[in-house]
Order: structure tokens, then C-alpha cells, then sequence
């Protein structure tokens, strides 16, 4: 019984450790779900704010009470603005660091096939920017939502 028993504690170990090597990622895997979900967040930022610049247009036009809440709407529009500024610039930036630094590798002799390996800090300027857009876009959502809810409790 003991036999039969180590023998099906080593089968499951088998299954256990096969269905471990197949749920690894390679590096690869990892950087294709960070630009993928980096990219879904910056695309979801820019529909907030062009949908909350578009609210605070609407609210602003047709509402009596929204000269009320006057200092709320310009911070509002001054954050949805500065979340597409950063979003603007997050790409613009990497676009001329990753330029610069293609540049550069090309004149010390390097070819479009060669393996290289870039500073770990490149997209420094690209995170400050994204994580800046990301914080804005909340604050501001927070702050358009509070604005709504005044208006509307009013």
C-alpha cells in the first residue's frame, strides 16, 4: 500500500511540475502584457479625458448652478488638459530618447540585427509621464464626479 501510495505522490509531483513549466512566461510574454496593459491604461486615459473636457463643456453651457462650482470646472479642465499633455509627451519623449539612442548605436557600427542591450534607465521620462497621466486622470475623475454630484444634489 505504501508502494502504491509513494508511486502516486511521484505521479502527482510529475503532473504538478509539468503543469508548472507550462504556465511560465518568458520575458518576452512579460514585456508583451506590460505594453499591452500600458497601453490599454493610456487609451482609457485619453477617452476619460477628452469625455470629461467634453461633460465639463456641456455642464458648463447648459446649467445655471455651474457658476456655483466656477473654480471647480477651470481645475477640472486644467487636469483633463495636463493628463493629455502628459500623455502627448510620454510618447514624444520616448520616441526621441529611443531615437537618439538608435541613432548613436547605429554610428558606433552596430547593424539593425545586432543584439543589444539598453540602459535599464531609458524609459524613465516614459513611467514619469505615464504614472503622472494615470494620477491625473484619477484626481480629476474624482473631482468631475464630486462637481456632478453638487449639481445634481443642488
Amino acid at each position: 500500500m505504501s508502494k502504491a501510495l509513494s508511486l502516486m505522490a511521484l505521479k502527482t509531483r510529475q503532473i504538478i511540475l509539468v503543469q508548472e513549466e507550462q504556465s511560465k512566461m518568458t520575458l518576452s510574454d512579460a514585456r508583451d502584457a506590460m505594453y499591452f496593459n500600458t497601453g490599454t491604461v493610456s487609451e482609457l486615459c485619453r477617452k476619460l479625458s477628452y469625455s470629461g473636457l467634453a461633460i465639463v463643456w456641456i455642464v458648463r453651457t447648459d446649467s445655471e448652478l455651474s457658476t456655483l462650482y466656477e473654480k471647480w470646472w477651470i481645475a477640472i479642465l486644467i487636469g483633463y488638459i495636463l493628463a493629455l499633455a502628459c500623455d502627448l509627451l510620454q510618447y514624444f519623449v520616448l520616441g526621441v530618447i529611443w531615437g537618439c539612442y538608435n541613432d548613436k548605436k547605429h554610428k558606433s557600427g552596430d547593424s539593425l540585427d545586432s543584439k543589444i542591450t539598453p540602459p535599464k534607465k531609458i524609459n524613465v521620462w516614459g513611467f514619469c509621464f505615464y504614472y503622472c497621466k494615470f494620477s491625473v486622470v484619477i484626481i480629476t475623475t474624482i473631482l468631475l464626479l464630486i462637481a456632478l454630484s453638487k449639481i445634481i444634489t443642488a
